[in-house]
Formats: structure tokens, sequence, C-alpha cells
């Protein structure tokens, strides 16, 4: 009888009674598992977070979420929010992470800095994104419609724009009533580029539309405090009528027309702005047309005028005639508060020395007055430095009449003959 014939053996499968495994441990770590029910899952949070990221813009508010979820969600999404309006809206809404809006700031703008000290990241990425709507509004390509609709996505964040140009000549009224919160306004009509050969004229500066829309902006707003409509080539017909809104306002404290075209005629309507009814506490003037009888309407304006607290007329013509009245003006107003005025380079002489030394016997709570770059001569100079001591005898004087540099006081002028005085009263720790 022949013999059985004995079974090939099974692989993986000793002789004996041990059976040996197909897959070691050590197999599954260097093994590509290329069957996918042996591919590693993700865990459920990340499944959830790619799915937030995916379908942002159908959530309210992520921030009911954990802290670490919420970084985890903002670390994935895009930063480039501002080429879609919805995308920006829900982001708006739901994006309250500071990290997340220092990255968007960082990498839309150079002048963002890492090291920048704000107050929140949103609030500066969103006030510079209106200034670029602003600066890059053009009414044939977009609607006013539109662009009020994108302004009202902002409206609960912007609270200060700079606007560097408005080639546009938008209407403040426009910009205004959708930002109603806007506290801090900057608008310069001009071009930020270079133009070279493309230059013209009817680019820069501000028109006379402009002034009649300003004016109604200054008569209607109730939030707007500071104003800066500084180097728009301004003239006397464009202040008169802005000083029509003025005379209403009652919001309004810092007001800057520096580096413009204004001139006697202009002023003399401003001045009437600065009456007794006046909130206006800031008021710059510098480098302007005004000559002498803009100082006499100036310190006719300051006879009864309680609120004003920094003046500046630097780089004006008041002469000693104007320089003589806007101190007289003052010295008749028990009640100013001027704490800084700056009347340097104005051609001030002798006369206009003799009414500062007046009005400083008063013992004004004047702080600084810069009277550099006239043409006061050493009879003045000492006029205006004996009403500072008389009006310190009790404290000490921490001025020097001294080629206009500001130097601690250990004796009297020396004889020479100056053309310039910087004065500042000692503050309350050293009296």
């Amino acid at each position: 009888m022949p013999a059985p014939q004995q079974a090939p053996p099974i692989p993986g499968v000793a002789t004996g009674s041990v059976v040996e495994p197909t897959l070691r441990v050590t197999d599954y770590a260097s093994r590509t598992l290329e069957h996918p029910s042996l591919r590693p899952v993700k865990q459920l949070k990340s499944l959830a977070i790619e799915t937030i990221v995916r379908n942002f813009r159908i959530y309210e508010d992520i921030n009911l979420l954990p802290a670490q979820d919420v970084e985890a969600i903002t670390s994935a999404l895009t930063t480039a929010i501002h080429t879609d309006d919805a995308t920006l809206e829900s982001t708006v809404r739901s994006i309250h992470s500071e990290p997340y809006w220092r990255r968007c700031c960082l990498d839309r703008w150079q002048s963002c800095h890492p090291m920048m000290r704000v107050s929140s990241w949103k609030q500066t990425y969103l006030e510079n994104h209106t200034r670029d709507l602003l600066e890059a509004y053009d009414q044939h390509t977009v609607g006013e419609f539109t662009l009020k609709k994108q302004l009202s996505v902002l409206v609960h964040f912007v609270h200060a724009v700079e606007v560097r140009q408005l080639l546009s000549h938008l209407s403040p009224v426009t910009v205004t009533e959708a930002l109603p919160n806007m506290s801090v306004l900057k608008v310069h009509y001009g071009v930020q580029r270079a133009l070279r050969m493309d230059y013209n004229r009817m680019l820069f500066g501000m028109q006379m539309p402009d002034a009649t829309a300003w004016a109604q902006v200054l008569k209607q707003t109730e939030s707007l405090t500071m104003l800066d409509l500084s180097g728009n080539l301004v003239d006397d017909d464009m202040a008169r009528f802005m000083s029509l809104g003025l005379k209403d306002n009652m919001t309004i404290t810092h007001l800057d027309l520096s580096h413009n075209k204004i001139g006697n005629r202009g002023l003399r309507q401003l001045a009437k702005a600065l009456g007794p009814n006046s909130v206006l506490t800031n008021l710059n003037l510098c480098d302007n047309q005004i000559h002498a009888d803009g100082g006499r309407y100036l310190g006719r304006a300051l006879k009864a005028n309680q609120v004003l607290i920094h003046l500046n007329l630097r780089l004006n013509r008041l002469a000693d005639g104007g320089g003589r009245m806007l101190f007289y003006g003052m010295h008749l107003n028990p009640a100013c508060q001027l704490l800084s005025l700056d009347v340097s380079s104005n051609a001030m002489g002798l006369e206009s020395a003799k009414a500062v030394a007046e009005f400083l016997q008063d013992d004004p709570p004047l702080h600084k007055l810069d009277l550099s770059g006239n043409f006061i001569e050493e009879e003045g100079v000492l006029l205006a430095y004996a009403s500072v001591l008389l009006t310190f005898q009790s404290g000490p004087v921490h001025s020097k009449i001294a080629h206009g540099q500001l130097e601690p006081v250990a004796h009297g002028p020396s004889e020479e003959s100056y053309s310039c005085l910087l004065y500042t009263s000692p503050s309350p720790r050293d009296s």
C-alpha cells in the first residue's frame, strides 16, 4: 500500500504547533499602507476644523469655540479677504482674533510693522481698508450705492481715516453718513504717485463744490471731532463757505487748515466761528496768507472766546499791526484759556513785543509762546523778558532768550540783540 502523500506546507505556518504571523509589528512603521481601509484616520476635531474653514461664510460666530480651536481655524484662513466683499463681511462678523488681523495687516501693507503699537489690529485693518476704498473710488466704475454697501460692513470699527488722495472728489457728506462713528478725518485732494509729464493742475486742491459739501458736513455731523484739510489750496471763498457750517458745529474741537491760501477775507469769516458758543480748542492756520487785518479779526474774536487752547499762526504775515491787535484782544479777555500760541515768522517787531509784554503781565495760563523768526530787537526782547520774570517771580523761570533755544535761566539776558523768543511756564511740579 503506497504511503500517503504529505500536504504541502502552509506559508507562515511552522511544522510544529506554533503559527508565525504573516505581518510583524515593525512592518507597520516601514511599509506603506496602500489599501484605503488601512490608512490612519484623522481626529474628529481636525475634520470639523477643516469643514469650518471650507464653509466659513455660513458660520455666524466661531468665537464660541475654545480658544485653541479658534486659533487653528484662523491660522488656516486666507488673509486676502479684501478681494471679495462677501468674504470680508463674514470675516468682520466672525473673526476677532488679533493675531489673525495682525497677519492680514502685515501681508497687505508694507507700512504695517510687526512692532507697531496699535490698540486693535482689526480696527487698524478696517480703517486702512476704508482709506484704500476711498482713494481708489471711481464713480464711473463703482456706483455710490456699491460704495455705501461696502462701507456699511465697516461702520462699527472705523473711527479714524486718513485719505491721502481723493481724485474722485467724492462728497464728504456721503462718507460721514456711511461712517457715523468716525471721529477723526484727514483728507488731501492730490495725487500720491509721481506724475512727471502727466502733471495736471486740476488734480490738486479742493474745489468749490467740495467746500460746499464740507460746510454741510460741519453743520450736520454729530461725531466728527478732528478735521484735517491741510495742503488743499483752500482760498478765501472756500473758507467762507466752510465757516458757515462751522458756526453751527458743536463737535469739532481740532481743525487744521494749514498750508492753504486763506487770506484776510477768509479768516474774517472763520473768526466769527470762534465766538462764545464755539467748541474749537485747537486751530492750525500755519502757512497761509494772513496779514495785519487777519490779526485784527482774530484779536476781536479772542476777546470773548473761552475755549481755544492751541493756536498756530506760524509762517504768515501779521506784521506789527496784526500782532499788536492779536495780543491786545487776548489781553482784554480775562477768561482767555490759550495754553500754546505760535506766531513765529510773522514779521512782527517792537509794537508786537510791547503787546506781548502787556499780555504776559496779566499772568495768563499760557504755557508756550513762540516768537522766533520775527524782527524783534533788543528793546522788545527785554520788555518781554521782564514780563516773564514779573509773571513768575514766585517760582522758577525755565526759559531763556537765546537764539530761539530753550535753556534754564540763571541770570539776565546778555547785551546782544535777538530776533526770537521761546517762552514756557514752569510745570506744576516745579512751582
